[in-house]
């Protein structure tokens, strides 16, 4: 049974539970025996009769709607019942019928030694040692490697490999060059080493990179409680966004949610997206009508941006930032994208004063309110389009990948808040002209 036709009209809870039943079966289940592996089976049952339960509505309910005799209420109970079987059945024969591989992670150590061996930077006495492929990647898998027996690389290595199912469609080919221009600049972000473009190697295109001192903590709503570590970021950021763009615009990094008329096209992408396949809300509604009503008021200078800052991309030792990851989003922009976009989790690290006291002190351009204010809900509201396009994948049975599932079921009310909250914010400061919070009323209460 092809998952994907049989999985498109599902609503977006239950391809959440088909992802996370589609994840035991083809990541935990063939590591298992006897009773544990019986036992997983069943809560793989267990899923699917709750996945037609959704989709079939409540039984109850559609039986006490029913009219006539006892008679007429049992065969509607019983045309419920066949068709909730029936829809059991056919997601039970989807969820262990169907071998995942279309979109599923995978990496293999072998072919990785094998294509290093015949590498410059590798040599015929390379092994690798040690690989493990770490969750929680939603655009790129990241893989780490230790090898041993090749001078010209280091002991400790990342491989970064893109994936088809990735939300932001970028790709390591264009992020290879231009992180080698960050790293030679002295930021905090790892050395690429190797490129590799052909998908045969390892099934899709490749990086190699150093391996940084650090692990994550925390994410981007949820950061470490400490100011230093704020400070930290504030003191990268003044770097990286007071680098020449010259060089940058030669390597072809573009422009993006720039000028008047990108962000008009900017926004128009976000009000049809919206329109397809948003979840019919207000406050997303206001903030659509307030970006519009404000691109005006924008203004600054170009500068490098990361344009995912967030602690699920920082490495943390000892207390102090090590490293920022995931340039694949970079391009040359507003500095008050970065600023707007962190200005949340920050909050909860720190006073905003103090961030931007350190950011100007090492060197970061001066941030008109008003334009940190629209970045504020622009990078709000892109976020929250990204996930909303991760999420109609998964419904659509077009994604079948537990971590993107995680994103949507986990991340898209915690995202809405925070949209909430900008937009508030903004809202309350009484900084428009009385038509336009006039307007804004309106749709507000709309």
């Amino acid at each position: 049974m092809d998952t994907q036709v049989a999985n498109a009209n599902l609503s977006a809870p239950a391809s959440y539970l088909l992802n996370v039943a589609e994840a035991l079966r083809d990541r935990i289940l063939p590591e298992l025996t006897g009773t544990a592996r019986d036992r997983l089976n069943e809560c793989v049952t267990i899923i699917a009769r709750v996945m037609s339960d959704m989709q079939t509505g409540s039984l109850a309910e559609k039986v006490d709607a029913a009219e006539g005799s006892w008679t007429g209420i049992a065969d509607r109970e019983g045309a419920n019942l066949d068709s909730n079987e029936l829809t059991f059945q056919s997601l039970q024969a989807s969820l262990m019928g169907f071998t995942a591989e279309r979109d599923s992670r995978s990496f293999s150590a072998e072919r990785l030694q094998s294509y290093l061996v015949n590498h410059p930077k590798g040599g015929t006495n390379i092994k690798i040692t040690k690989s493990q492929v770490l969750a929680g990647g939603r655009s790129k898998q990241t893989v780490l490697v230790e090898q041993a027996g090749a001078a010209d690389l280091p002991s400790a290595m990342v491989v970064r490999q893109d994936w088809s199912s990735a939300v932001t469609g970028t790709s390591v080919v264009t992020e290879f060059e231009l992180l080698k221009l960050i790293a030679a600049a002295g930021l905090k972000a790892p050395m690429p080493l190797i490129l590799e473009t052909d998908a045969a190697v390892l099934g899709s295109p490749f990086m190699v990179m150093q391996r940084m001192s650090g692990k994550a903590e925390g994410d981007i709503f949820n950061p470490p409680q400490s100011e230093q570590l704020a400070l930290d970021l504030a003191t990268q950021l003044a770097k990286l966004h007071r680098l020449p763009v010259a060089p940058f615009d030669e390597l072809g990094v573009p422009t993006e949610a720039f000028s008047r008329e990108q962000l008009v096209q900017g926004l128009a992408g976000f009000k049809e997206l919206n329109a397809q396949i948003g979840i019919g809300s207000p406050t997303v509604g206001v903030a659509l009508d307030w970006l519009e009503q404000n691109i005006s008021h924008v203004s600054g200078a170009r500068a490098l941006v990361h344009n995912d800052l967030g602690f699920h991309n920082f490495l943390v030792h000892d207390g102090r930032l090590t490293a920022i990851l995931d340039w694949e989003l970079a391009h040359i922009g507003n500095p008050a994208a970065d600023l707007g976009y962190i200005r949340n989790f920050i909050e909860k690290m720190t006073t905003w004063e103090r961030f931007m006291d350190a950011y100007r002190r090492a060197g970061g351009p001066s941030i008109a309110p008003e334009t940190l204010d629209f970045y504020s809900i622009w990078c709000a509201t892109r976020l929250f389009s990204l996930l909303m396009r991760a999420r109609a994948g998964v419904s659509m049975g077009i994604v079948h990948d537990t971590e993107i599932t995680y994103a949507c079921a986990h991340f898209i009310p915690q995202q809405h808040q925070v949209l909430s909250k900008e937009l508030r914010r903004v809202l309350s400061a009484n900084k428009m002209p009385a038509a336009e919070r006039k307007t804004l009323a309106v749709s507000r209460n709309a």
